[in-house]
């Protein structure tokens, strides 16, 4: 049996054990709720903002015998082709879209000097996994595979991802991994984890260099301390930064779209703070730091 192809066989079945254990330890009957599916998918449409507010450009990402990969482009003038960073939304999985993205990512654009590609992937009650992993995929080798046309440079690419986004994301490069295509390296943003990502790292088939950025959740701290032990014993690079007076979602919070959302209110007396936006300007300062040091790397 051709190993490439075995070794996509053993990252599928740990992706997807990967999702349902998640899944089981949250709600076992989650995704045959109907009721609650629709309430995810209403919550999903008041995320979604008008064609004309948007400021990055609606794309769809065409793909062969499949639905197409919808993602948001911001795009920035450069003589020289730029790298490209893909954004990967929060939301738990369920109720999140790109487009609460928008404005962080137009700001980082300029900020980082790159094309930024926010995947609005498939949610879960649509659609069972690894089918996210998938539009995650597709998007980076279809725009890879048009850097001349986009003005990018491919081998200086890099994930950004909030929650369940950096959960998708992990995947996502293990996979890109065994096909040859290697990601500079990842900020991950108070992932959800389980079991199942360590194993990907044990059995060596994650290797993007990540940096984890945590908040003031000491069980997610602790799984993410766990996972960052099995990195440095598998030889990965992986590096903390924790904002401990920082709320979960500091970064995407305190921006327009979750301001203003209806959904998004509850404990706003802690969220939306000027100490809150504080940590976040900061921090936003110290990603441009830690991409450019990533695309600054030779192989």
């Amino acid at each position: 049996m051709d190993l490439s192809f075995l070794m996509n066989v053993i990252i599928g079945v740990l992706i997807v054990s990967m999702f349902f254990s998640l899944l089981n330890q949250r709600n076992p009957d989650l995704l045959t709720k109907k009721k609650g599916n629709s309430r995810y998918a209403k919550i999903r449409a008041i995320n979604q903002k008008a064609d004309e507010d948007l400021l990055g450009r609606r794309f769809s990402v065409p793909r062969e015998g499949k639905d197409a990969v919808a993602v948001n482009l911001y795009e920035i003038s450069s003589e020289q082709p730029t790298p490209v960073v893909y954004v990967i939304h929060g939301g738990n999985l369920f109720d999140g879209d790109a487009d609460q993205c928008d404005t962080f990512c137009h700001r980082m654009a300029q900020s980082w000097n790159c094309m930024i590609i926010a995947i609005n992937y498939t949610k879960l009650d649509v659609q069972k996994p690894p089918y996210q992993q998938d539009e995650i995929i597709d998007a980076v080798e279809y725009f890879s595979s048009r850097s001349t046309f986009y003005h990018i440079d491919p081998s200086r690419s890099a994930f950004v991802g909030f929650s369940g986004g950096a959960y998708l994301m992990m995947g996502a490069a293990a996979i890109l991994h065994t096909k040859g295509m290697d990601l500079k390296g990842m900020i991950s943003f108070y992932p959800l984890i389980d079991d199942s990502s360590i194993q990907l790292v044990d059995q060596g088939i994650y290797r993007t260099p990540v940096t984890f950025v945590t908040c003031e959740n000491q069980q997610e701290n602790q799984m993410v301390d766990q996972l960052v032990s099995h990195m440095n014993r598998a030889g990965v690079q992986a590096d903390v930064r924790n904002y401990s007076a920082a709320t979960t979602g500091f970064i995407e919070v305190n921006n327009p779209e979750y301001e203003q959302n209806k959904y998004y209110q509850k404990g706003r007396e802690q969220m939306y703070t000027q100490d809150q936006k504080d940590y976040a300007a900061a921090c936003e300062i110290w990603m441009t730091g830690v991409l450019n040091r990533y695309f600054e790397k030779e192989d």
